[in-house]
Formats: C-alpha cells, sequence, structure tokens
C-alpha cells in the first residue's frame, strides 16, 4: 500500500471527523424541530456538513498527500464537484441504512463515508491531481 493512500485515508478520517462534529449536533437540534419526510431528520444535518467537509479535506489532502504533485486547472472546484457528486451516495447509502436496514443515524453516516472512499481516492487520482508517471507505478 503506498504512503498516498495512507496519507488519503488518513485526511479522510480527519474530514469524517469534521463531518461529524458539524452533523451530530444538527441532527439533535433537526431532531427537536424539523420533520423532513416523516422524521429524517438526519438528512439535512448531512447536506450542511458534507460541503464543509469536502473544502477542509481538498486543503489537508493539498498539503499532504498530494504535496508533490500539481494541481490541475481548477483543482478546488474539480474537488468540490467531486465530492458533491459523490455526497448523493453518501446520502443515498445514509437513508438506505437507516431506513431499510435501521442502523444507527451516526453509524450509519460513518459506514456511508466509508463505502465511497475508493471511489473519491480514484477520481482524485485521476481528475484532481497530476501525479507523476514514476509515483503512478509505484502506487
Amino acid at each position: 500500500m503506498s504512503i498516498r493512500i495512507i496519507n488519503f485515508m488518513i485526511v479522510g478520517g480527519l474530514g469524517l471527523i469534521v463531518s461529524l462534529a458539524i452533523y451530530y449536533p444538527l441532527t439533535l437540534v433537526l431532531q427537536q424541530r424539523v420533520t423532513f419526510l416523516h422524521q429524517l431528520f438526519y438528512l439535512p444535518a448531512e447536506l450542511v456538513a458534507i460541503p464543509v467537509s469536502i473544502t477542509f479535506n481538498y486543503y489537508m489532502n493539498k498539503k499532504f498527500t498530494y504535496s508533490d504533485c500539481e494541481a490541475k486547472r481548477f483543482s478546488l472546484i474539480r474537488y468540490e464537484l467531486l465530492g458533491l457528486s459523490t455526497a448523493f451516495f453518501d446520502v443515498l447509502l445514509l437513508f438506505l441504512f437507516v431506513y431499510f436496514w435501521h442502523i444507527y443515524f451516526l453509524w450509519a453516516a460513518i459506514l456511508a463515508a466509508l463505502c465511497v472512499f475508493v471511489i473519491r481516492y480514484t477520481i482524485s487520482n485521476k481528475w484532481i491531481w497530476k501525479v507523476l508517471k514514476t509515483e503512478k507505478s509505484r502506487a
């Protein structure tokens, strides 16, 4: 396993902590005040937490995971698009895990993030950063 994927996992873990630090308190507030799709109060909180964690992850990945790579043109916009497009799967999986499999919403949010990890890593390498050819052969 390359150091790049390990760094990406660490940054992703930190991003998950940032996301959950926003997500969980919001669910507690919304649970008391919001009826959304028959008590699915945890979905709007996820929609707030995801964009914040995406931005956090971009800057952390730029500094630590891909510090030896040149960012492609409009890399922040690309990363935001990547994050927001995979966020659809995050929210969908969150809904499925809670609604159909009755997993506690906080655990479901973590599980959903883990499920889309591989997609995010692959797209980051190919679309966001200019990874050197020699680095690709080692990864």
